[in-house]
């Protein structure tokens, strides 16, 4: 018995030495913020604003005189997210976009807030900054809960609201009891997921993730593999993202209070958030109509643009 005990202590040493060995070679380092920018720059160059003690990148496109469009982007995304829609768009609407705190050229807050309330006021903030006072709202991912949340708060600056795909619906809480879903709890929820998130974070991991979430797979294109890796890699950006994802899940509900009249948009091919989710969403919000796109994967924006532009000016017309 001692001699399995010695046998296992030494393998467990073993193990550690090794697994110290590969985080002091294998770990991905943070990117030089300032090269970044420079590097991904956004047409026409972006504006700034301070916010609860976060510096928060937005941006202004299309027709200055014409009526305006908020874009939330989602989770590890950024305002490149939007530029296909812009390139549709541009002509007939005035195009104001954000990067959450966080997310693209915005730096992460210092109290760690990444709560929906608080990703709720970042986007009023350069609402207020860009001087709109009612706008249709457009929000993908995390961006389309903000954006239901936002309209539910705010309902008199929301003149129509579009839904790509949104987070934010509770699901049933099937974790099996037991020391295997104590030990995957302690993974997600611990201290050490957010200390391994700051250091690991391979391109091929990037990559699988955008190729699976995308309908056509020839669309992560290596520069934009390159773009989510290094963006997500600037100082503070890992652990925040990994704080968000920590968040209570309690929070999450279906948009009933949602006044503004909705479109709700999902790829037909989404194998992130279940395309069945957009008639979920449409029901529970007054009035909105729930569009599936065949063939598109989570990213309808950016796969077929053309598309969700034909939904946006079909309900803002005349608005």
């Amino acid at each position: 018995m001692r001699r399995l005990a010695r046998w296992l202590g030494r393998a467990l040493l073993i193990g550690l030495a090794a697994l110290g060995l590969w985080l002091a070679t294998v770990p991905t380092p943070d990117t030089d913020r300032a090269v970044v920018e420079a590097k991904y720059a956004v047409p026409g160059g972006g504006r700034f604003i301070e916010h609860e003690g976060a510096r928060i990148h937005w941006r202004e496109a299309g027709c200055a005189d014409c009526p305006p469009l908020l874009l939330l982007h989602g989770l590890g995304a950024s305002v490149h997210a939007w530029l296909p829609l812009e390139a549709e768009l541009g002509e007939r609407f005035r195009l104001i976009s954000l990067d959450f705190p966080a997310h693209g050229f915005s730096l992460p807050r210092p109290d760690d807030d990444y709560s929906n309330d608080a990703l709720v006021e970042a986007a009023a903030a350069v609402a207020r900054e860009a001087g709109l006072t009612r706008f249709g709202l457009v929000g993908h991912s995390l961006g389309g809960m903000v954006a239901w949340r936002y309209a539910a708060a705010r309902p008199e600056e929301v003149s129509g609201l579009f839904l790509i795909a949104p987070a934010g619906e509770a699901q049933p809480d099937a974790r099996a009891p037991g020391a295997l879903s104590r030990l995957a709890r302690w993974a997600i929820h611990g201290e050490a997921t957010i200390w391994l998130a700051e250091r690991l974070t391979p391109r091929w991991f990037i990559e699988e993730s955008l190729k699976g979430s995308v309908g056509d797979p020839a669309l992560a294109t290596p520069e934009a593999v390159d773009r989510y890796w290094e963006m997500v890699r600037q100082p503070g950006n890992r652990r925040a993202q990994i704080v968000w994802a920590k968040s209570p899940r309690s929070q999450l509900r279906l948009p009933s209070d949602v006044k503004a009249e909705t479109v709700v948009i999902w790829g037909g091919a989404d194998r992130l958030l279940p395309p069945e989710r957009a008639e979920t969403f449409a029901a529970a919000i007054p009035g909105a109509r729930a569009v599936i796109l065949p063939g598109l994967g989570h990213l309808p924006m950016e796969e077929a643009p053309g598309r969700v532009a034909d939904e946006v000016e079909g309900l803002m017309a005349g608005r």
